[in-house]
């Protein structure tokens, strides 16, 4: 009896335990900053619009399990992040390594491709739809940035410097 009950009592730590962690893992906790440099985020959309969209606009399921759109406005123009969290690293490096596959020769939607590096990051650039795009890895999140051209670079070194 007295075996059983410590079998229970070490069940129950392990159960809590594994719940705790799951729920305060840093990967829990997702925000996008409510300020970029002198851009204020006017929208914010995350669940099920964000994954709607950011499927739609590549005409296929694509998401990860959590993501978010900021959408950002200042007297200097606007910008637009959309941020995907992985399961781990490795899962967000591999989306980077597959969307620079598919932009890095160019295609209909994006041209001008080359690795830029801000600080300890390297990214992505590109120019499309009117817009300078720059997207990144920082752990398991994966960010695209898509920014008006005369204020692209001060906000994605904006946006690194608050990673």
């Amino acid at each position: 009896m007295k075996t059983l009950r410590w079998l229970l009592l070490v069940l129950i730590v392990l159960v809590a335990g594994t719940i705790a962690y799951l729920m305060l893992k840093p990967s829990a906790v997702v925000e996008l900053p409510n300020r970029i440099g002198s851009l204020q985020q006017v929208r914010l959309l995350e669940g099920e619009k964000a994954d709607a969209i950011l499927n739609q606009m590549h005409d296929k399921d694509v998401t990860p399990e959590t993501n978010k759109i900021g959408m950002y406005s200042g007297a200097e123009g606007g910008a637009v992040v959309y941020l995907s969290v992985y399961n781990s690293d490795d899962d967000a490096n591999a989306a980077f390594a597959q969307m620079t596959r598919s932009i890095e020769h160019g295609n209909l939607l994006f041209t001008g491709y080359r690795k830029v590096r801000f600080g300890k990051i390297d990214a992505s650039f590109c120019v499309g739809q009117g817009q300078d795009h720059y997207f990144f890895v920082s752990g398991d999140r994966l960010y695209w940035l898509a920014a008006d051209n005369v204020i692209a670079e001060k906000v994605v070194n904006e946006l690194v410097g608050g990673l």
